[in-house]
């Protein structure tokens, strides 16, 4: 089994990092969406928090078994321990793409304004059948999530234009680097430059909707 993404050594450790650093973050967020869900009770906030549980949950799954991989690799260099090691990283490949897909369905699903179980399973359908069937799996992820994450852009600039809402641009900016990321990871296997800078830029995309849950939540309190 080949690996299902482009990965250069050097690179290794830092992306465990990156991996357990996006997990903490997109958890964060989580629990932020959710506790503005227990305070508005609107139902798009309790489906934020879902869909960024199911990325934070994504990226966990990606650290562990990574995490695996690099200790089956440093235990000895036995053709059993790097198949293990290779076995854990798609492995780990595989449960990051799925539920980081899952996640990304969950919010493109709430930007519809359509309460359809059926456009969901339409949806996730649709995108898993093609992952599974395609040779090159990760090229098609990376694609598949660009596309949802530029709409989720598209929402929010609309809703921007409409309402003028300072926080509005801060989520617009914030998909907007998480779209250039998933680009770059894309590219990956033409330069491994573009691995490095596609994991700063979601490293910012994450951290702006952190501090956008956080302000919402502070200022929501105070009217409180």
């Amino acid at each position: 089994m080949g690996y299902l993404y482009s990965l250069p050594k050097w690179f290794i450790i830092y992306s465990i990092g990156f991996e357990f650093v996006f997990a903490f973050i997109t958890l964060l967020v989580a629990i932020y969406a959710y506790k503005i869900y227990r305070i508005s009770c609107q139902n798009e906030h309790k489906l934020f928090s879902l869909g960024f549980f199911s990325i934070s949950f994504s990226y966990i799954m990606w650290f562990l078994l990574n995490l695996s991989a690099l200790f089956e690799l440093n235990e000895s260099t036995s053709a059993l321990n790097i198949t293990n090691a290779i076995n854990y990283i798609n492995l780990g490949a595989y449960a990051y793409m799925i539920f980081f897909l899952v996640g990304l369905v969950i919010l493109t699903y709430i930007t519809l304004k359509v309460d359809s179980n059926k456009t969901l399973a339409l949806i996730s359908s649709i995108i898993f059948l093609s992952i599974f069937l395609a040779s090159n799996k990760g090229s098609l992820f990376y694609s598949f999530s660009a596309i949802l994450v530029l709409f989720l852009g598209i929402h929010y600039f609309m809703e921007y234009l409409d309402k003028r809402n300072p926080r509005l641009a801060v989520m617009l900016a914030a998909f907007i680097f998480l779209f250039l990321g998933m680009v770059d990871l894309l590219l990956t296997s033409f330069n491994s430059v573009y691995f490095v800078v596609g994991h700063l830029f979601m490293v910012i995309s994450f951290v702006l909707i952190l501090f956008n849950l956080m302000s919402a939540l502070k200022n929501g309190k105070k009217k409180k």
